[in-house]
């Protein structure tokens, strides 16, 4: 008996990866090859490596920038919707249907104690609820440590057998139940989730208030342990980035959702209708978001607050709901854990790319673009940081023999693109947990590109599986909630590491500061008193006064192109107007500067916390263009 429990076609699976791809990566790995020998024998060396690095870092640059207008656009949406509010209170018991909630274990000893805990604190009628625990039937281990808990009625585990299975996936297992479960909605937990009591009624309301086209709600997820040591802090802003704002602004857009490997929430007859999950898929989640966007079905994040729209009466809602996880603490389980992710991000991109036509027709050309960014563009990211990487340091250090590969010109649009791309993230993921008023995680993701060099690490490893064992499923050990004590301990080898990685790249900024890099710690300091015209809801156009004190945080310049990030704090105020308008701002940013002869350039962007006088306070971005005119500033 098959035991893989694939009920997809083999066209939209991983388990033959290669043989339907084989014939267009091989055509297009040759046309790459053409187009470099016919640039290098009309241009010479010079020719392909300058095509190349724009191609690169145009790319890369873009891909950055979508990213932070997400990012941007999220914020405005959510603080234009702030003033929605629950109505889980409102839901009647009675009108609930059954739910279903899958939980596979594997060699989940120690997470048991926690899971099963949150599990029976959920908000649900028991005679409405089914969970199953399912484990594979060679895992004695979790098997043994089951018997010892006493479980509900509602709890049961499944047994799932193994005897001619080809692979090991938490894929498989899910479906293996599939068209077992009695639910009229269904749900994924991992071992080490602690879901908020009423997520299941959130999401239940959310179907309700819906169309039928919605047919999965995605929770946030988030870390009860951020403060374990400098990896989870890490990790800890790159959720906060992702689940509280790429996702809500892809679910505004109407663009293709990765989905979360656990906390969706999906229409069980609809699953079913699709086939499930990839069995063979090691990031099952993410491919069967990209599937059910493919075959026209509807995805919500459950962290994002709608504009209303009627449908049946009912204003459709998207209500706030987070399910607390356990972040990597080691980091060779990270990198088994990450380098999984990225197998799989890769599997769905050559899998949902053997028809090419047919994917931009069904995606759509915006959604085909998110799908190559989201997937295959994730690890072309990864692996060209660390040649961005690379070059920096050289820039760093002066080592002019990179030069010999690398002409200056091509040096410095790395180097550029690097200094210009990392500012992006920074400022994304440090706003993001300082929103959320985590100070200390905000300080530390000032040092996350450290943390990009990691995914780096992880994405070579992701490749070399994808070719040699595509299909194998790395498990992440989880150790259950920690200590206070505990977590001191464990970060403090961490945090020696990055305190001489930080004095090791300091002194080589000192080092070359009167090079040709220019490299400055602190720049200038400025204070500014302005007038300006702003547009007020319904007040109209407005002047206001402006006291701007800021001070250059660092200094770059690259030829005659300065670059230097900056820190402010504004106070603006506005007799004429509503006592409200007036706020205290602090912000970051960064910005350009390009002298003539007899002009001067300045252009960038600024992210800034609005603290209002008389209302609540928000994040706002700002894009600025200053040219000054009649002056000789090129001396």
């Amino acid at each position: 008996m098959q035991t893989d429990f694939l009920f997809l076609k083999d066209e939209l699976s991983a388990k033959n990866l290669w043989q339907s791809s084989t014939n267009l990566i091989a055509l297009t790995v040759l046309a790459g090859i053409a187009a470099t020998a016919y640039l290098a024998y009309h241009y010479g060396i010079a020719g392909p490596a300058f095509a190349l690095s724009l191609t690169a870092a145009g790319f890369y640059l873009g891909a950055i920038l979508f990213r932070f207008l997400l990012f941007a656009f999220s914020l405005i949406q959510i603080r234009k919707n702030s003033a929605a509010k629950s109505i889980v209170q409102q839901c009647s018991d009675k009108e609930l249907p059954v739910y279903t909630v899958l939980v596979p274990l594997r060699h989940e000893v120690k997470a048991l104690p926690g899971l099963i805990e949150a599990l029976n604190n959920l908000d649900w009628p028991e005679d409405r609820l089914e969970i199953f625990f399912l484990v594979d039937d060679d895992d004695d281990i979790t098997q043994d440590a089951l018997k010892k808990h006493v479980l509900p009625r509602h709890i049961q585990v499944m047994i799932i057998p193994t005897a001619d299975a080809l692979i090991r996936s938490k894929p498989r297992v899910l479906n293996a139940i599939l068209f077992q479960v009695s639910g009229e909605f269904l749900t994924i937990y991992d071992a080490e989730d602690r879901p908020e009591q009423n997520q299941l009624k959130k999401a239940y309301l959310t179907f309700r208030d819906s169309p039928e086209e919605i047919v999965c709600v995605q929770a946030r997820l988030d870390y009860y342990n951020e403060r374990q040591n400098i990896l989870t802090r890490w990790f800890t802003a790159e959720y906060a980035s992702w689940f509280g704002y790429t996702l809500p602004a892809l679910d505004c857009l109407g663009l293709p959702i990765p989905l979360g490997g656990t906390s969706n929430h999906l229409r069980v007859e609809f699953l079913q209708k699709i086939g499930g999950w990839d069995s063979y898929n090691v990031t099952e989640d993410c491919e069967l978001g990209m599937r059910i966007y493919r075959m026209r079905g509807r995805m919500k994040i459950m962290s994002y607050l709608p504009h209303k729209q009627e449908e049946k009466g009912r204003p459709i809602r998207v209500f706030d709901s987070v399910t607390y996880e356990e972040a990597t603490s080691q980091l060779k389980n990270w990198i088994r854990q990450r380098s999984r992710w990225i197998k799989g991000f890769l599997q769905t991109f050559i899998v949902h790319t053997r028809n090419p036509l047919k994917a931009v027709r069904e995606f759509g050309v915006c959604g085909f673009a998110v799908f190559i960014f989201f997937t295959g563009g994730t690890a072309v990211i990864h692996l060209m940081n660390i040649i961005f990487w690379t070059l920096s340091i050289a820039w760093l250090f002066n080592w002019n023999f990179i030069y010999a590969f690398f002409p200056p010109a091509l040096h410095q649009i790395h180097v550029f693109t690097l200094i210009f791309g990392n500012a992006f993230f920074i400022l994304i993921h440090v706003l993001s947990a300082l929103i959320e008023k985590r100070f200390l995680t905000a300080l530390f993701a000032l040092f996350i590109p450290l943390y990009w060099l990691l995914m780096a690490i992880a994405c070579l490893k992701a490749i070399w599986q994808l070719i040699f064992k595509p299909h194998f499923w790395e498990k992440t050990m989880h150790f259950g909630e920690i200590k206070k004590q505990e977590e001191v301990k464990n970060g403090m080898a961490v945090k020696k590491i990055l305190i001489i990685v930080i004095a090791a790249l300091a002194l080589a900024v000192c080092k070359n500061s009167a090079d040709a890099a220019n490299v400055s710690f602190p720049g200038s300091v400025w204070s500014e008193l302005k007038t300006q015209a702003s547009p007020l809801n319904n007040y109209g156009a407005m002047a206001e006064g402006v006291v701007e004190q800021g001070a250059e945080l660092s200094d770059a310049s690259l030829g005659k192109l300065r670059i230097n990030f900056f820190g402010e704090l504004k106070y603006s105020f506005n007799p004429n107007g509503p006592t409200w308008y007036n706020y205290t701002a602090p912000g970051i940013g960064i910005r350009l500067e390009y002298p003539g002869q007899k002009s001067f350039v300045r252009f960038g962007f600024k992210i800034s916390q609005e603290n209002w006088q008389d209302h609540d306070s928000n994040t706002a971005a700002t894009g600025f263009i200053t040219v000054y005119r009649g002056w000789n500033l090129s001396k």
